[in-house]
């Protein structure tokens, strides 16, 4: 949400929470003790595919390795956990197994079903635990694939409130839409913004703004995540004057190519 003040648009400010290692799914939560891993490989990372290669599903085979030292004894196998971000998903959560002539040494091969065109990654996570105690400090790491792009994004269409009615006390919300449409599926959007500009020609404090796809209705207006319609919530106040505003949407994807720009106009009064 964003309330404007004296026709200043001023953006809530978002705090992200990310996940540490400790908080995963399946991850121990104690003190580690007896053992030390290190040297996580993953191979291969990153995964790239060429347009060469053709648009086409695929399999991966990622081999994971991690190295365990300083143990008192022969202790239980590490645990390998994969974590898909973008679902809240553990994608594999198993032990490894020793590495033939090595003992100190244990792998995991995992195959990853993708296409040649997705944008996608996969946090990694080794620990070791005994009866559910953990026994290791936890070692991290990321699989990445970038695919090619088959073009750039599309905005099919804006959604902007023609008129808004300053309040005669109070505040009052509204909404700007954006739809959003990409050869490579909408995983490969990497922000959705409109620039805001009064009639002075100045853009307003804080433009351009992201739009959101997310869900959140209380603080973005999203009603369904993942639905291509990206929003963003702002507030008007009795102490904005009238004014006409030029609005410019566009999409830039992860590759870096951007939409055509769509314009739009909406006057406060």
């Amino acid at each position: 949400m964003v309330i404007l003040q004296r026709i200043r648009f001023i953006p809530l400010l978002f705090s992200l929470a990310f996940l540490s290692c400790d908080s995963e799914p399946g991850l121990p939560t104690q003190s580690p003790s007896d053992y030390r891993l290190s040297q996580l490989t993953i191979q291969p990372n990153p995964i790239v595919f060429l347009p060469e290669q053709s648009v086409k599903d695929t399999t991966v085979q990622v081999r994971f390795q991690v190295r365990v030292m300083d143990g008192v004894a022969v202790g239980p196998n590490p645990t390998v956990l994969v974590f898909d971000p973008s679902n809240d998903v553990a994608v594999v959560e198993t032990l490894m197994t020793p590495v033939t002539g090595s003992t100190d040494l244990y792998e995991h091969v995992m195959s990853i079903s993708t296409t040649t065109i997705s944008f996608r990654s996969f946090n990694v996570s080794v620990y070791m635990v005994d009866v559910d105690v953990p026994v290791s400090n936890s070692i991290s790491g990321q699989v990445s694939i970038t695919g090619f792009s088959t073009g750039r994004p599309i905005l099919l269409f804006e959604q902007t409130p023609a008129t808004v009615t300053i309040p005669s006390s109070g505040q009052q919300s509204f909404d700007l839409k954006a739809k959003v449409a990409h050869p490579n599926g909408l995983s490969v959007i990497e922000r959705v913004e409109v620039a805001i500009r009064g009639q002075n020609g100045v853009a307003l404090n804080g433009s351009p703004f992201q739009l959101f796809d997310d869900g959140n209705l209380g603080t973005n207006g999203d009603v369904t995540p993942g639905d291509s319609l990206f929003t963003r919530r702002f507030v008007i106040s009795s102490s904005n004057n009238p004014d006409t505003y030029t609005l410019k949407y566009v999409a830039i994807d992860r590759f870096g190519a951007a939409s055509d720009t769509l314009t739009a106009t909406m006057r406060f009064q």
